[in-house]
């Protein structure tokens, strides 16, 4: 069962489907999105306004029909229905029940956790109403998995140029686009008493207001390659590899670190957004091949950790030096990793063409990578600032000295130029129900909650949001059902 709708995606779910070699019997998907409830265009006075202009001359008549299109754009109303996925889902189980009395197992797997909890609600009830004798309900959990940047970025900008356009449509006097729109789907009569269809949201279209992308560089730094981000990564939370070059500050020894937050990139920041020009000249430019040493770990106040560093700008080679190259293949000397790199281009740097970059911050300061934060506790990466104290990295195998190779970069995200939005400035749709999570957290503990209860609990959760900003999005859900059950710790018991 999928919440696509069908019309639109069948035939690219079916690619998937046969791209990863899966067998179903049967695919259901979402009929209809959006339902039209009601449509009203032109009142009779401006109906007859039009009348009496189409008696007019060529150009008076072009003129009258662009305004009744303005007119017809500024006055129709339109109110939908919105169809939620879990009523298609509930709906289809429902009909196969019917249909198929024999069935009288069931096993569902969903991700979803909002659906979870109302799918564990309705197989309690088709066993109660004797229409099954077993419900077996299992949560998916699968590690995330990232599109590559480019090619989300060219979806993003795709998707804003489809907007744009259609702005351009209702400016021209031209109607709102709402997909998905079909006829309710039938129901039968033995579903009319379950209410499914509860409960469901109305909306209203409104008039869609251009879309400005603009790049914007968060801060110049040195960025490292996916396979030297690889190799941090791998300590980050603690892990430790076979070589166990770098352990975490001392302080955080046996401390559970799997749930703090490892950066998307692991980098060192010279200076925040674009550096000035004589800076930039400084530090080598853009592309520049910078040498990087870790020297020391540290930590503040519990919850975040970093590693310290500093530029080698003097290519002096060291006993147990090991020099970590883009394509994280390890050399011992400088001059190894110099001919590798001119002999067979076995990394992406051209020694011929990149000048050799310095690190050196525009502003007082520690250089450092963020490694992991505890965002639970509100920790943020900006925190590994105010680390004082720090501690020489140890190793298993006796390496001194780890240097990894990177480059001077800009790091460059798309944002959307600031406007005025008026009537379209909204309140953020939240897209995780606390009140869902806080009935489950007491249902697991066997316990049955007042309405006071029930609010006092979603008041503090909220106020724990906002206090670690932590938005009501599906990605921070597991952000915040850790929240609720510290907040029922204390609530309820």
């Amino acid at each position: 069962m999928d919440g696509r709708n069908g019309p639109v995606y069948s035939d690219q779910i079916l690619r998937m489907v046969k791209a990863k070699g899966l067998d179903f019997d049967l695919i259901a998907t979402k009929p209809t999105t959006a339902i039209l409830l009601e449509s009203s265009n032109m009142s009779q006075k401006e109906s007859s306004n039009k009348d009496q202009m189409e008696s007019s001359s060529k150009n008076q008549k072009e003129s009258s029909n662009k305004n009744q299109k303005e007119s017809f754009n500024k006055n129709q109303k339109e109110v939908y229905r919105k169809i939620h996925t879990f009523s298609i889902k509930h709906e289809f189980l429902y009909n196969v029940l019917l249909e198929y009395p024999s069935i009288r197992h069931m096993r569902v797997w969903d991700d979803r956790i909002e659906q979870i909890t109302k799918f564990r609600r309705a197989g309690a009830d088709w066993i109660q109403r004797k229409m099954l004798d077993t419900f077996e309900l299992t949560e998916v959990n699968l590690p995330p998995r990232y599109m590559d940047h480019e090619r989300e970025k060219a979806l993003v900008l795709a998707m804003v140029a489809a907007h744009n356009q259609q702005v351009g449509v209702e400016s021209r006097g031209g109607p709102m686009m709402v997909s998905g729109v079909a006829p309710m789907p039938p129901d039968r009569p033995e579903l009319k008493e379950f209410d499914i269809w509860e409960p469901y949201v109305t909306y209203i279209p409104q008039r869609r207001a251009l879309i400005e992308m603009v790049r914007l560089v968060r801060y110049t730094g040195v960025k490292f390659s996916a396979s030297i981000q690889s190799f941090l990564e791998g300590f980050a939370r603690g892990g430790s590899r076979e070589t166990n070059m770098i352990k975490t500050p001392s302080s955080l020894e046996g401390r559970d670190l799997t749930s703090w937050v490892v950066p998307d990139e692991l980098h060192v920041t010279l200076c925040l957004g674009v550096a000035p020009e004589d800076y930039l000249a400084a530090i080598g430019g853009l592309g520049a091949t910078v040498f990087v040493e870790i020297e020391a770990v540290g930590e503040a106040d519990g919850n975040i950790w970093a590693l310290k560093v500093k530029g080698v700008d003097t290519l002096v080679d060291s006993e147990n030096q090991i020099i970590i190259a883009p394509n994280g293949m390890q050399y011992s000397t400088f001059d190894a990793f110099f001919s590798d790199c001119k002999r067979n281009g076995s990394t992406p740097i051209d020694i011929g063409t990149q000048p050799l970059g310095h690190l050196r911050l525009r502003k007082e300061g520690v250089p450092h990578i963020t490694m992991a934060y505890d965002r639970v506790q509100g920790s943020r990466p900006v925190a590994a600032s105010k680390i004082t104290v720090w501690e020489p990295i140890t190793s298993t195998k006796g390496a001194r000295r780890i240097i990894l190779v990177g480059t001077i970069g800009e790091k460059q995200l798309y944002g959307i130029k600031s406007q005025n939005l008026g009537h379209l400035a909204v309140v953020h749709r939240a897209e995780v129900s606390i009140a869902e999570l806080v009935k489950k957290c007491a249902s697991e503990r066997s316990l049955k909650i007042s309405g006071r209860q029930l609010g006092s609990a979603i008041k503090e959760t909220q106020k724990e949001m906002e206090r670690l900003s932590i938005e009501n999005k599906a990605h921070n859900t597991e952000t915040i059902t850790t929240l609720v059950n510290n907040v029922c710790d204390k609530e309820f018991d």
